[in-house]
C-alpha cells in the first residue's frame, strides 16, 4: 500500500459522497426558483408593453378626435404630450425589464453550465490540508480494499 492508493482512494470517496449529494444541483434548483425567476419581471413586461399599445390607440384617437372636432391647440398639446411621455416610460420600462429578464437568463445558463460540468467532472484531488478536515480514519482491509471514513459520519 502506497500514498498514491490511498490518496486515490479519498478522492473517490469524497466525489461519491459529493454526488450523492447533488450539491450543485441542489443549489441550481433554489437559484432557479429564487434569483433566476423571471416570471415575475415577464409579467410586469407584459404589463408594460399591454400599457404602450392602450396608450397608442388613445394617442391615434386624439389625432382622430382632432380632425373630426373643433379643439383648444393648447388642450390637444398637453394631451399630446401627456400620452407621448406615458408611451415612452412604458416603453422604457418593458425595456428595462427585457434586459432584466436576458440577464437572468445569461446568468441561470451559465450556472446551468457550470452544474453541468461540476457534474462531469468534480474538481477533485488530494489535499494535504482536506484530509485532516474531513476524514475520520481510514480503513484498510487484507484484500486491499481501502474504505475512507468522513468525519460525522456513521462507519460502513
Amino acid at each position: 500500500m502506497v500514498d498514491a492508493d490511498i490518496e486515490h482512494a479519498f478522492v473517490d470517496a469524497l466525489a461519491t459522497r459529493i454526488t450523492g449529494n447533488a450539491g450543485a444541483r441542489c443549489t441550481l434548483r433554489i437559484l432557479e426558483e429564487t434569483v433566476f425567476d423571471t416570471r415575475l419581471l415577464e409579467a410586469e413586461r407584459d404589463k408594460a408593453l399591454q400599457e404602450a399599445g392602450e396608450i397608442t390607440v388613445l394617442i391615434d384617437q386624439l389625432l382622430a378626435s382632432a380632425t373630426n372636432t373643433r379643439l383648444d391647440s393648447d388642450e390637444f398639446d398637453n394631451e399630446y404630450a401627456n400620452l407621448t411621455a406615458r408611451y415612452e416610460e412604458a416603453t422604457a420600462t418593458r425595456e428595462r425589464l427585457n434586459a432584466e429578464i436576458t440577464d437572468k437568463q445569461a446568468r441561470l445558463a451559465q450556472a446551468r453550465a457550470t452544474a453541468d460540468y461540476l457534474d462531469a467532472r468534480p474538481p477533485l484531488e488530494y489535499s494535504d490540508d482536506a484530509w485532516p478536515l474531513l476524514v475520520d480514519h481510514v480503513r484498510i482491509e487484507t484484500d486491499g480494499e481501502i474504505t475512507v471514513i468522513f468525519k460525522g459520519l456513521p462507519a460502513e
